[in-house]
């Protein structure tokens, strides 16, 4: 330890503020946050919100969050209390340079939290990622519960690939017991994220690529602020890209 420096056994250090760099030569490693999270539940009309931003951690192009017990309790506990519509986890990094490589979010979250916001409110619950933000509707988040049973869930949000064509996203929800939970049972998730600057001015559209390459439209839309929107009651791999490419490719199919 020198001044504000740890230096590690492998090589890096952690500096202040929270980051920590193993190879300072390529510029890689990982943001810490050294700061004390404030993740108490903050109440604003119909909105139950908890900040994990102060407890998200980045290395490598990936944002880990987890949302530990009793976090999530005050979370559910304030929002059944004031019956709120919607619980907002923001789960994005504060670290500048780590949110702009970011290509894969996990958020976990125990499966108790999602039985009792399912059982005792109606609310919507929405995770926001560098990545992506998920809201699953409250079926959903039942569905989720229901099939994971006991332990956590993480919400796996993944950019893998991204060209001047198109962005193909990976889906997925995955039991503390290993089980990949895809199919919402009739819930709804709807997922929101950037597009590349090369479709800007495009007329976009979102399709679900199955288990053997075929290519669906799903419902979306693209928003004021430049993001794209789009349902879906499964997850799986998603691409967002000109409608035009998108005729070209199911016509082909």
């Amino acid at each position: 330890k020198d001044g504000n420096t740890d230096t590690m056994g492998n090589g890096g250090t952690i500096t202040e503020g929270g980051t920590v760099n193993e190879n300072p030569s390529s510029g890689g490693g990982i943001y810490i946050p050294t700061e004390k999270p404030a993740t108490d539940p903050i109440q604003s009309g119909n909105t139950t919100t908890t900040d994990m931003s102060g407890s998200t951690v980045s290395k490598g192009g990936q944002t880990t969050t987890i949302v530990d017990k009793k976090v999530a309790d005050k979370l559910a506990e304030t929002a059944v209390k004031n019956n709120s519509e919607e619980i907002v986890i923001n789960a994005v990094t504060k670290n500048q340079s780590a949110a702009s490589s970011t290509k894969a979010s996990e958020v976990t979250i125990p499966v108790d939290t999602l039985q009792t916001i399912a059982e005792k409110t109606n609310a919507n619950i929405t995770i926001k990622t560098n990545v992506a933000e998920v809201k699953l509707d409250n079926k959903a988040a039942e569905a989720v519960a229901s099939q994971a049973q006991t332990g956590t869930v993480t919400i796996v949000a993944e950019k893998v690939k991204e060209d001047a064509k198109e962005v193909h996203f990976e889906l997925k929800v995955v039991s503390s017991s290993g089980e990949v939970i895809s199919d919402f049972n009739g819930g709804n998730v709807a997922v929101t994220v950037n597009v590349p600057d090369s479709l800007k001015g495009k007329k976009m559209v979102c399709v679900y690529i199955d288990e053997n390459g075929y290519w669906h439209k799903v419902p979306g839309q693209l928003n004021a602020n430049g993001t794209y929107t789009f349902t879906t009651e499964h997850f799986s791999t998603y691409a967002i890209m000109s409608e035009e490419e998108a005729d070209a490719v199911i016509a082909e199919q």
